[in-house]
């Protein structure tokens, strides 16, 4: 998504003039120096997993920091310097002083800031995503609607890009399920927007019927309890919010065993590879490596 996002004309002229700025600022280690003090940073360039979370995020960055940038480009140093006089020092400053340049950085965050946030939840490590992504999509295309609320045009082509991607990659089902065993969320929906939770519940059934293969008895009993869930009857009357969905399930499915253990085997699921690549790394390292092997080569993940 962001790498297409990256490429709209609105978004990559300025991405581009960043580059030219970043650029120019690493190949002189004075001004490297000088932006690091001014910033409070180690450095402008915000390293990320991908490129184009490092895009976007150096974008963040630079634009918290425009007034340093600006001031590193006025001051009496920048005009003793020989680089002030050439053409490449000239064009660097003439970015960094534009408002136009600002604005369009501006629009770069806020149509990538929503996506970000949803790529550290999906990448965290300390619970599992799976109950969340689906919620926190709907809540990263609703904040980029707003933000370009006045700009029609360019909204339709984020918000495009960003279902296409989705309905590419992504199994929908299996996150609907997952948004639907999912108490702290489920509930709300299902008062503020009734149809879509009905959404939630088909996409849930659809899921557990391809989990269950030949046996409509448990299909059955796991449909009733859901419908249980659904209504808020027994147990399930009691949810709190500060629980993770799966603690919830584990303190109050206890009535819907059957159900229970179908929702640990959903709401428990992860949604990147970085947490099991790193208990792999950890394993090899203890189980696989011999003892006089190089200390480097259980640094990368299962042991290749």
């Amino acid at each position: 998504m962001l790498k297409d996002i990256g490429r709209l004309e609105q978004f990559k002229k300025r991405i581009q003039q960043a580059k030219h700025v970043t650029t120019l600022i690493y190949r002189h280690p004075r001004f490297l120096y000088a932006m690091r003090e001014k910033m409070g940073v180690k450095d402008p360039v915000a390293p990320a997993t991908t490129r184009y979370c490092t895009l976007f995020l150096t974008l963040e960055r630079m634009y918290k920091h425009r007034d340093a940038m600006k001031c590193l480009f006025t001051n009496e140093d920048w005009s003793r310097s020989k680089l002030s006089s050439t053409q490449v020092g000239r064009n660097v400053r003439e970015i960094v002083l534009s408002t136009t340049f600002w604005n369009g950085v501006e629009d770069c965050i806020k149509a990538s800031e929503p996506l970000l946030a949803l790529l550290r939840m999906v990448y965290g490590a300390e619970r599992p995503a799976m109950p969340e992504v689906f919620a926190g999509l709907y809540l990263a295309k609703k904040k980029i609607s707003n933000s370009f609320a006045s700009n029609p045009g360019l909204l339709k082509q984020v918000i495009d890009i960003v279902e296409l991607r989705w309905s590419d990659q992504m199994e929908q089902k299996l996150y609907g399920a997952a948004l639907f065993l999912n108490p702290n969320k489920f509930f709300d929906i299902k008062e503020n927007d009734p149809a879509y939770a009905s959404s939630l519940r088909s996409m849930f059934n659809d899921v557990i019927e391809k989990m269950v293969v030949d046996d409509d008895e448990l299909i059955t009993k796991v449909s009733g309890q859901a419908n249980q869930y659904d209504s808020t009857e027994t147990s399930f009357g009691k949810k709190l919010p500060t629980l993770s969905p799966y603690d919830w399930w584990s303190a109050y499915g206890g009535s819907a065993r059957e159900l229970k253990s179908f929702a640990w085997r959903i709401v428990g699921l992860y949604c990147s590879a970085s947490g099991y690549d790193r208990n792999w790394t950890m394993f090899d390292c203890v189980s696989n490596q011999p003892l006089t092997a190089n200390r480097h080569s259980c640094l990368c993940p299962l042991g290749r």
